[in-house]
């Protein structure tokens, strides 16, 4: 239950319609920026002409870095699911600051990877940036998850063995 009550929260905060220009727009703003600068400087080991103009990525194709890009939804999927599951505080702590780490990193490799698709193969920029880049980005969210419950199980039984 308090997954679904995570994720309820966490999504609603994601999807809800803020106001232009208030605290949640701004900060929502300044994440897209700072993750189209990050793919900004991965491009330019493949394009040197690049140039990031706020959300804007632009050079030999061009890339609005938009709410849905962001990969706050799957983000927000793995909050949730590590905050209900048992575990200890350190754990979880330590499963979501590493995993949220990860998922940025996945997420700047998926737009760069849509960046050379629509450079070099834009035919395929569809299908990769509609079904298969976030399919990828899922399937990394879940492994990212049961690795982490993985170990967090196998620590948390050493312990109890420790203990007796």
């Amino acid at each position: 239950m308090v997954t679904l009550s995570v994720m309820a929260v966490l999504y609603g905060l994601y999807y809800f319609p803020h106001a232009t220009g208030g605290l949640a727009d701004r900060v929502i703003r300044a994440y897209l920026v700072a993750q189209a600068r990050g793919v900004g400087i991965l491009i330019h080991v493949f394009d040197p002409l690049v140039r990031v103009t706020g959300t804007r990525v632009s050079g030999a194709f061009a890339l609005d870095i938009v709410k849905d890009c962001s990969s706050l939804d799957v983000q927000a999927l793995f909050l949730a699911a590590i905050i209900g599951f048992p575990a200890s505080g350190r754990a979880k702590l330590l499963g979501c600051g590493s995993g949220i780490l990860v998922l940025n990193a996945a997420n700047l490799l998926r737009m760069l990877g849509l960046y050379l698709a629509g450079m070099r193969a834009p035919e395929w920029f569809d299908v990769l940036h509609e079904e298969v880049m976030p399919l990828a980005l899922m399937l990394v969210t879940c492994g990212c998850f049961a690795l982490w419950a993985s170990r967090a199980l196998l620590v948390a039984r050493t312990s109890d063995e420790r203990a007796r």
